[in-house]
């Protein structure tokens, strides 16, 4: 059966500054609250190396760096560049490729980045990512911060954390830290 993604706010189909913007005062808010501090703004702050996955138009990116993140963020896209767009001047790097590729993989390995976030992809990325997340080579503390609309409940009996947020639409975020 083909996957369908509904288009709400976590879509990159809006303009970056919009998406930024409900990304910045909405939805890493919410996230914070609703892991109780696990994820926190601080957190996003002051993150050494973070990779975006399906960075898209570039909105956490510019949503980091609008936060005083002066660190490395990495975007990484199936569908890098999109035209017209200059929010990669946000980005340390950013680069193609599909997430579940062994070469993205590997690519990341060498990245060992402390954070691993994901906004909106879609549900067979999402599973990929927290069934592999050994694979992507995330820092000891390190995390894997998947914000989807979802349902990834049965991550539960791997360690890894799910909270349910209530902006928008009832939101998924999954939290896995490593060890």
């Amino acid at each position: 059966m083909a996957e369908t993604q509904v288009c709400n706010w976590l879509c990159d189909v809006e303009p970056v500054v919009r998406r930024a913007e409900n990304l910045k005062n909405i939805i890493f808010p919410d996230i914070e609250e609703k892991t109780v501090g696990l994820v926190s703004i601080d957190l996003l702050t002051h993150i050494e190396t973070c990779v975006d996955i399906g960075c898209g138009r570039g909105a956490v990116g510019r949503v980091l760096r609008e936060l005083g993140n002066e660190n490395k963020i990495i975007g990484v896209d199936i569908n890098y560049p999109y035209e017209d767009n200059n929010a990669y001047r946000d980005y340390t790097n950013s680069f193609q490729g599909d997430i579940q590729d062994q070469k993205i993989i590997e690519k990341i390995q060498e990245i060992k980045p402390d954070l691993l976030i994901g906004v909106g992809l879609p549900l067979h990325v999402n599973r990929f990512i927290a069934d592999h997340i050994d694979d992507y080579g995330i820092k000891s503390g390190g995390k894997l911060v998947l914000a989807t609309e979802y349902n990834l409940e049965e991550y539960r009996s791997q360690g890894m954390k799910v909270f349910c947020g209530d902006a928008f639409i009832d939101r998924r975020i999954l939290v896995y830290e490593q060890i």
